[in-house]
């Protein structure tokens, strides 16, 4: 095989090695909940404090803490050190086996302005409405959903009709190939205007990038209502989405949009506890719509139970789960990373030409983004690539907005399938190159792959991850630690090759010398693997038998897993293997 594609073997398994060592693969245990309250001092809080403090301070903060209640705690909270903190939330919250966060605790929406425009109960006003309202606006892109398929057919004819908008169509009676076009229509700058859609588009979809959202309809249902308003409301979005929502006036639909309004302030906020005060006074409102003078009394008793449904969820509020929830520094942190592999521009050229490598046909479509189709691939082994090719980017933004177009990382399916095929093939495995130099030398470069075999659940990769390690030797099978510099150049090596002291007494010799000398490396990388598995096994297992003596629910059986999942790990780690993966031959002649 060629050197290039030598060394595009290289490259995967420095990088799969790099970003199989990076990831976060903490321990999940599984035990029952502490209620609120019922939370006394133990062993495990002493445990914390004694990373900080001597016996005698040990002692008196165990007597402190005795009998601490969860709400104690909070209030403490502001008096003790984050240390601390951490360590009191590990022990008495729930936070080892539930994670939940609010939109409140998050932060990050938009803001959202409905707009309710009131209209003549005749049949066409909708329609005539948004042709209108379409026809003196700015080009903003308008998302525009409506109950079903017939309707969303109709409603799209009509506007061509009436503004002459470009406009397309999105509902459950297209193929999923073209709702994708469709999609894909209405996210460009320059495509449509308008996207209508059926209530397929109220779920599953994101269209952010859309300014306005037009209800022609009220669903029945309160949570259909915030999973339409939830296409253009997302995390990070810039500026403020408009709802827009025509009403007939002095009917049922008037009732339904005041109640949802003024009740339940569904279009300005994410009501919390909505569906189940719809629940509560959906015979109320049923009777309503039949008798529309006895809204105002309608509203007035669904604040109220707003009000107290609001109340339950807040005296049920979790505190602690919420404040393991959440961690900003650490968010933070994730973030700052994240960006930086987005803007590393190395991975881009890399896969681009593993792509290349790989017989895909690349198409150029600017702004990091490429078209690829199988072309003349050089194996199967790539499903995730559809026959009629996809379109894909490397820009995060433009993938949340347009999700016809794939987000290439290291872990989407087509990066990881061309990785699997190259590692698992023998495409770069082996090269012969020959370059000058004072004397003849024959050299042997090879890499080699320092791995454990041991099933995925130990995750083994977070201590060991696939190491690669690069020897070279000469002839003689000594180690050659700076190669000569000059330039490689790609040859045959048949000729060589037919010399039998070379294939049957040089060749064996090298390889073993290079085999040892990765053999001996290895020893300190496994040493090393050990002792972070065993410090980070046994301060688990430290952790859990101090949760224990605070928490009956903490059992013996999650120690005793762990236990045997360290000793697994250990066996896994010591046996670990030196797998050779690639090798050079190179020929140095007298320039």
């Amino acid at each position: 095989m060629s050197a290039v594609a030598l060394q595009v073997r290289h490259n995967v398994l420095l990088a799969r090695a790099g970003r199989e060592a990076e990831r976060e693969l903490p321990i999940v245990h599984h035990g029952a909940l502490l209620k609120e309250g019922s939370i006394g001092a133990g062993t495990h809080v002493c445990s914390v404090l004694d990373q900080k403090l001597n016996k005698p301070g040990v002692q008196r903060a165990e007597g402190r803490l005795r009998g601490v209640t969860a709400l104690g705690l909070l209030i403490a909270a502001a008096f003790i050190p984050a240390w601390t903190i951490a360590g009191l939330l590990d022990g008495f919250g729930v936070g080892r086996v539930m994670f939940r966060n609010t939109r409140r605790k998050l932060g990050g929406f938009p803001c959202r302005e409905p707009r309710f425009i009131p209209l003549a109960p005749v049949a066409d006003a909708k329609v005539r409405w948004l042709a209108d309202w379409l026809a003196e606006t700015a080009p903003d892109k308008v998302l525009a959903i409506i109950r079903t398929r017939e309707e969303a057919e109709e409603l799209v004819e009509a506007l061509r009709q009436l503004s002459g908008v470009d406009t397309a169509c999105f509902h459950e009676g297209l193929t999923l190939l073209q709702r994708d076009r469709n999609a894909a229509h209405f996210a460009e700058p320059e495509g449509a205007r308008v996207l209508v859609c059926s209530e397929i588009g109220s779920e599953g979809r994101n269209f952010q990038f859309a300014r306005h959202l037009v209800l022609m309809d009220l669903p029945d249902d309160v949570d259909l209502l915030e999973q339409r308003i939830g296409r253009l409301d997302r995390i990070g979005r810039p500026g403020a989405i408009r709802i827009h929502v025509p009403y007939a006036v002095g009917g049922a639909e008037e009732c339904r949009l005041r109640w949802l309004d003024e009740g339940l302030d569904a279009f300005r906020a994410s009501p919390p506890g909505a569906a189940e005060i719809q629940r509560e006074m959906a015979a109320a409102l049923g009777e309503v719509i039949d008798d529309p003078p006895r809204i105002d009394g309608l509203i007035a008793d669904t604040l109220a139970c707003r009000e107290r449904v609001a109340g339950r969820l807040a005296r049920g509020q979790d505190r602690l789960l919420e404040r393991t929830s959440h961690d900003p520094a650490k968010a933070a942190r994730l973030i700052e990373r994240i960006r930086a592999w987005d803007d590393d521009r190395s991975f881009e050229d890399f896969v681009l030409r593993l792509f290349e490598f790989a017989g895909l046909q690349i198409e150029d479509l600017g702004d990091r983004r490429y078209f690829l189709h199988p072309g003349h691939v050089k194996s199967d082994a790539i499903p995730s690539l559809p026959d009629e090719g996809l379109t894909v980017t490397l820009d995060r933004r433009r993938a949340l907005e347009r999700e016809q177009e794939a987000f290439l990382t290291w872990d989407h399916p087509l990066v990881r399938g061309a990785l699997d095929w190259l590692l698992g093939s023998e495409a770069g495995n082996a090269s012969f190159a020959v370059r000058e130099g004072a004397t003849k030398q024959l050299f042997l470069e090879a890499w080699l792959v320092v791995e454990c075999v041991a099933p995925p659940a130990l995750h083994v990769e977070r201590f060991l991850p696939p190491t690669p390690l690069r020897v070279m030797v000469d002839h003689h099978g000594a180690e050659v630690s700076n190669p000569p510099s000059s330039r490689l150049r790609a040859d045959h090596p048949a000729a060589l090759l037919r010399n039998e002291t070379v294939r049957t007494r040089l060749i064996p010799l090298m390889l073993g010398s290079i085999q040892r000398i990765a053999a001996d490396r290895a020893v300190p990388l496994t040493a090393v693997a050990s002792d972070a598995m065993k410090a980070a096994m046994e301060g688990e297992i430290a952790r859990l038998r101090d949760l224990a003596e605070i928490n009956q629910h903490v059992g013996s059986e999650e120690v005793e897993a762990l236990e045997a999942a360290g000793n697994e790990l250990s066996r896994a780690i010591r046996n670990a293997r030196v797998r050779l993966d690639a090798v050079r031959l190179i020929w140095q002649t007298p320039g």
